[in-house]
């Protein structure tokens, strides 16, 4: 396995994990990368980066600039991850966004569509 970070490639060439292991432990430059050691099958110490994701505080954003690029970009990946949903899965999907300052709203996969899953769901007997 080889590391793009100068140190953590030339601590893991010399074999001195515990030395990586504090180095990632002490620089406060590198937040966005966690280390973990784990032992593979021949247990030797390998080293596995992984990135931080930080915890959103779930309330109303107040700047109307910072919220309408966060509703753009969560739409987009809302509709990106229903897409997917429906490709993996082989299941039958809609999304429909209102969004704020929209003329119309967002339908994916397209209103036609959409329609017809939304009267399939409304014809299922309570």
């Amino acid at each position: 396995m080889c590391f793009s970070h100068p140190v953590i490639a030339g601590l893991q060439q010399a074999g001195d994990f515990e030395m990586a292991r504090e180095w990632f432990s002490n620089n406060e430059g590198v937040r966005a990368i966690q280390s973990q050691f784990i032992n593979n099958n021949n247990n030797e110490e390998v080293i596995v980066k992984t990135i931080n994701k930080r915890r959103v505080k779930l309330q109303l954003i107040i700047d109307p600039s910072s919220r309408k690029a966060t509703y753009k970009k969560r739409r987009t990946g809302l509709l990106k991850k229903i897409e997917q949903l429906c490709i993996l899965c082989g299941i039958k999907a809609c999304i429909v966004i209102f969004g704020p300052g929209d003329t119309k709203p967002t339908v994916w996969p397209s209103v036609e569509e959409a329609s017809q899953i939304v009267q399939k769901f409304e014809e299922i007997p309570e």
